[in-house]
């Protein structure tokens, strides 16, 4: 299992968690999706799983503090480049978890599409 952090404090704390819980497993990396890396052994991914920012770029109120506002708010990383990393980085079976909020269902479905990913299961989480 390989974890991908862009935050430099996020990843920290990311690694002293891998200690705490004996995950010998897992490890991190500190990088940005954005910029090319190689994939671990230079496999694609089996499973993707991606807890990233939820608001599109310019909506809602921006977060003063740089950590939050790159966690919450498409800063950084946007939906489009989220989706082409996953067509990327994902084998031919591979399967994409993300988590969304309800209102930007509609145009997460539309966006894979485009990218020749496909909604299999939704689990809808209030």
């Amino acid at each position: 299992m390989v974890g991908v952090e862009l935050q430099e404090e996020l990843y920290v704390t990311a690694t002293k968690n891998r200690a705490l819980n004996g995950c010998s497993n897992v490890t991190f990396m500190r990088a940005d999706v954005r910029e090319r890396f190689d994939l671990p052994d230079g496999r694609p991914f089996n499973v993707l799983v991606c807890n990233p920012p939820f608001r599109a770029k310019n909506t809602g109120r921006s977060n003063p503090n740089r950590s939050r506002l790159l966690a919450r708010s498409e800063a950084a990383l946007d939906l489009s480049f989220l989706l082409d990393f996953a067509s990327a980085a994902l084998s031919s079976k591979g399967r994409a978890y993300v988590i969304y909020p309800a209102q930007r269902l509609a145009q997460v479905i539309a966006q894979a599409s485009l990218k020749n990913l496909e909604l299999k299961r939704l689990r809808v989480v209030h």
